[in-house]
């Protein structure tokens, strides 16, 4: 097995998500007003929460977020233990979800910031689950884009032969994923439930070998 070390950077196309697949272990210079960002949104949701009578510790939070950067999952796994929700689905529907109580908007950079960020930090810029938002490709191309979610839950023979069809049209390399984020959120996205040629991780390789010392 091989392991690629990734992160996923939201940007504002459609609420629609630019993922990232970094190689390199070490890459440094990604984007830190992001990461801050995130921390300051948990902590104002957190402050909502307490407005609400739902007192949370952020040591507790951070804890569960394995000192890694929170997000509303962990907050809602806190909920959770404190007994405020009955499940994460729950503490979504009641306070953290789009236009709940404690809903807190992420900071979101727009494609060309994203994909910019991405290389310096010598990475490859992907764009995650993208058919609703495939008519964009032409422009995100210019823009550096380096690659294209074709497998992915819920993508039926007929749609990943058309993104293939894309991906190649483009120069695009070919990824895939299940959009794991735990089984309490998403139970249909399982772990490893999508099947992505091992092709597309040769060729992913070889793109991040030629292009770095180009980026370096």
């Amino acid at each position: 097995r091989e392991r690629i070390q990734s992160l996923r950077s939201a940007a504002a196309i459609s609420e629609r998500h630019l993922s990232v697949l970094r190689i390199n272990a070490f890459a440094c210079g990604w984007n830190p007003e992001a990461k801050d960002h995130n921390g300051t949104s948990a902590f104002e949701i957190l402050g909502r929460l307490g407005e609400l009578g739902l007192a949370l510790s952020w040591d507790h939070v951070l804890h569960l977020a394995g000192g890694g950067a929170v997000g509303r999952p962990h907050i809602a796994r806190a909920l959770l233990e404190k007994g405020y929700v009955l499940s994460v689905p729950d503490a979504f529907a009641r306070y953290l979800g789009r236009g709940k109580p404690a809903y807190v908007p992420r900071l979101k950079v727009v494609p060309a910031q994203a994909i910019r960020l991405i290389h310096e930090a010598g990475g490859l810029a992907v764009l995650a689950h993208p058919w609703e938002v495939r008519g964009l490709l032409t422009n995100l191309v210019a823009q550096g884009l380096d690659g294209l979610e074709v497998y992915y839950t819920g993508y039926t023979v007929e749609m990943i032969a058309l993104l293939r069809q894309l991906a190649r049209q483009h120069r695009l390399l070919q990824t895939g994923g299940s959009d794991f984020h735990g089984y309490e959120i998403a139970p249909n996205n399982i772990l490893g439930g999508v099947r992505v040629p091992r092709a597309c991780l040769t060729t992913l390789l070889q793109r991040h070998r030629e292009l770095t010392p180009a980026r370096a």
